[in-house]
């Protein structure tokens, strides 16, 4: 392998990245048109009975309880047919589900099993950003869908846990469990447990005929019958068996059934009669952790051009030995079916000596390290630069360098691929891989906030760094984990990362890291009310960064500290600090940040009695976020202009803004909501002030 340390300017296809603390944001348009989402697996033209199954879950719609969902577990081993059967009852009671059908696939969800995974692309599949902390997810996700009703496969799963936690709100939801195993816990919640079995000998032959053709089964109904029974019933094998059979139209029933009677499995016989090169990309595949296959993944790993992996993903895909993923809206994405995975690892280990493997692995990180750092780059250009070791340069990236939308989307779609990237690395002791995938991909924790996970990541990269002995890379994991830290309300534990940060900074003699770790105390302390010490921790880092010239970072530390002036009843000193934070983060291009300076602006202006000026610029404010789409500051604002009439004795118009507020936070930020209706139930409508 030939090493390629990539720092400051590089050129080409494999792009450096940087990162900002605590005052970057991303955010999803709220201007696109929103389609309502249908992303489950498609029913097929060959569908065979199961009309058993299907009248008993025909039976539990007719008996719905109309303030309950029907909630159904379907369980089996592999292959047996559990999605399709959900997917074809789900699809037959579209008219009961028109706000969306949402997909999950459970299996796909390396390190700790969170719900935010999966519930921020179903919520953002309903058409609203999903932007808002861990904590708070699930509220939200309850909260949205608590008036919809919904068709929800939750795909593979392996516990009760992890089903409760993504049971959408309110009734009339269809929704379908798929598990190996019958999750009985979920009685607790009303599930009606299915325990599917083989198709019987006459349904087995009717699909096998539908997808071999009824000519070719008629021709020899004998040795159709023996394969069918080699397949056992199992849909999934009766499926790779006609796929087989169709990729050699000249080959008699009777020698495809006399091969199966040697005792090879039918996905043996598939496996064998591949093309060498097609054999060894569907072995090498299968050795990657990667959650999802396209054309860039493939072309990266396999180190061939995109045509080439697109011919492969083909011809995998055309013996269905790579299956579609459901509710992908751009380009073909493929997923390994678990027991055609395992067979095709078990291949490669005797197959493929350990350096192709080993290969083929550091191709695919190598080719996401470089495109979650490309991604980095476009949506936080101003983070700090670190060098990345890339051994792989990849091929083109798919995205160009000013396509916002397209690193966004991309970065999202492959969260789950860069945490089990992070996990493959952390195995292979490939330390720097480690904390420069972490790293990289700063705008995805930003963007999605989740926390738990974001902090299992970067423990993983700060001890990634110290094997590396490597303390700039230390404290960059340091002072971004203290942001998710704070997040879960864990305060003393994000104050020792800071101060760790700060002696590694003070002992390497820089001032940045010192002002952006004496920031993150400061803000600690101010959460956890040790107002004295924040404030000075906050003043030496505004006396460090208009020392060395950051401006923004004066800016954010000044509307931290005018923030907390304003907490504890410093309203012209609090004045003060936020107009110079305001100007100072306008002038940076940071408007999410202004905005919350305008916002606290107008709340110093109104605690000293300057109500006409807090209230234009809280609309200011308002405006701002309206445009930027930020949701739960939209709704916080609104409550700020209610708290504010609310003070001038306009009761009336208090609530009427109260009421503005939780109709956004409620959907937003339940905790926000839970304080405004408290606000709102003080407000009494006898008012007779101007309304």
């Amino acid at each position: 392998m030939t090493a390629n340390r990539l720092s400051g300017t590089v050129h080409g296809s494999a792009v450096q990245a940087s990162t900002v603390h605590g005052g970057v944001h991303v955010h999803v348009s709220t201007h696109r048109r929103h389609v309502v989402p249908r992303q489950l697996p498609p029913v097929t033209g060959v569908w065979t009975d199961r009309e058993q199954e299907l009248e008993e879950l025909r039976a539990l719609v007719a008996a719905q309880d109309p303030h309950a969902s029907v909630l159904v577990v379907l369980s089996g081993p592999g292959g047996i047919g559990k999605t399709a059967l959900a997917a074809r009852w789900l699809a037959e009671h579209q008219d009961l589900t028109p706000d969306g059908q949402l997909y999950a696939d459970l299996s796909a969800a390396p390190g700790p099993s969170t719900a935010s995974r999966h519930l921020r692309p179903m919520l953002h599949a309903l058409g609203h950003p999903a932007d808002v902390d861990e904590a708070e997810l699930t509220g939200w996700w309850r909260t949205w869908t608590a008036h919809r009703r919904l068709a929800l496969l939750l795909d593979n799963a392996g516990s009760v846990a992890e089903v409760q936690a993504l049971l959408p709100g309110g009734g009339g939801h269809l929704i379908v469990v798929t598990a190996r195993k019958p999750l009985s816990g979920l009685v607790l919640d009303g599930a009606h447990l299915h325990r599917l079995a083989p198709l019987g000998p006459t349904a087995a032959l009717a699909l096998f005929g539908r997808l071999v053709g009824r000519g070719r089964l008629a021709a020899d109904p004998a040795a159709a019958r023996a394969l069918t029974d080699r397949c056992g019933g199992v849909p999934l094998h009766l499926g790779l068996a006609a796929a087989r059979l169709a990729d050699q139209p000249a080959v008699p029933l009777a020698t495809a059934a006399a091969t199966t009677e040697k005792g090879l499995s039918v996905i043996d016989q598939i496996y064998e009669q591949l093309p060498p090169d097609v054999a060894r990309a569907h072995r090498l595949l299968a050795t990657l952790p990667a959650v999802r296959l396209d054309v860039h993944a493939v072309s990266a790993a396999l180190a061939c051009p995109a045509p080439d992996a697109q011919q492969v993903l083909a011809a995998l895909a055309d013996r269905r030995l790579v299956e579609p993923w459901p509710g992908q809206p751009s380009g073909p994405v493929y997923r390994l079916h678990d027991e055609v995975a395992g067979h095709a690892r078990r291949a490669a280990a005797l197959a493929d000596p350990p350096e192709a493997r080993t290969e083929a692995l550091r191709r695919w990180l190598d080719w996401l390290l470089a495109t979650t750092s490309r991604a980095e780059r476009i949506l936080t250009p101003a983070h700090r630069q670190l060098a990345r070791d890339v051994h792989f340069l990849p091929p083109a990236p798919p995205f160009a360098a000013d396509d916002q939308d397209g690193a966004r989307e991309w970065l999202i779609a492959h969260g789950n691929d860069v945490a089990a990237a992070v996990h493959a690395a952390h195995g292979r002791g490939w330390h720097a891989m480690v904390w420069q995938l972490v790293h990289a991909a700063w705008p995805l924790w930003r963007l999605q906030r989740p926390l738990e996970l974001w902090v299992q990541m970067h423990e993983l990269g700060l001890a990634a760094a110290r094997e590396c002995q490597d303390r700039l890379a230390q404290r960059e994991m340091l002072t971004t984990g203290v942001i998710a830290l704070r997040g879960l309300g864990n305060y003393d534990s994000a104050a020792d990362w800071a101060q760790t940060a700060l002696d590694l900074a003070r002992d390497d003699d820089d001032e940045r890291g010192q002002a952006q770790a004496w920031h993150e105390l400061g803000t600690c302390w101010y959460k956890t009310g040790r107002c004295a010490e924040a404030s000075s921790a906050l003043e030496t880092a505004i006396s460090i960064r208009t020392r060395i010239g950051y401006a923004r970072g004066v800016a954010l530390s000044q509307l931290v500290l005018g923030q907390l002036a304003l907490d504890t009843g410093q309203p012209s000193r609090a004045a003060d600090l936020l107009s110079r934070a305001r100007a100072g983060l306008r002038a940076a291009g940071d408007t999410l940040d202004a905005a919350r300076a305008t916002a606290l602006l107008g709340r110093a202006h109104a605690a000293l009695g300057r109500h006409e000026d807090a209230e234009q610029l809280l609309r200011t404010a308002l405006a701002d976020m309206q445009r930027i789409g930020a949701r739960p500051w939209h709704g916080r604002v609104l409550a700020m202009l209610g708290q504010t009439a609310e003070e001038r004795g306009q009761r009336r118009r208090a609530a009427q803004w109260y009421r503005r507020a939780l109709a956004v936070l409620e959907p937003a930020s339940p905790r926000d909501a839970a304080r405004v209706r408290d606000q709102l139930a003080h407000c009494q409508p006898a008012d007779t002030s101007n309304p």
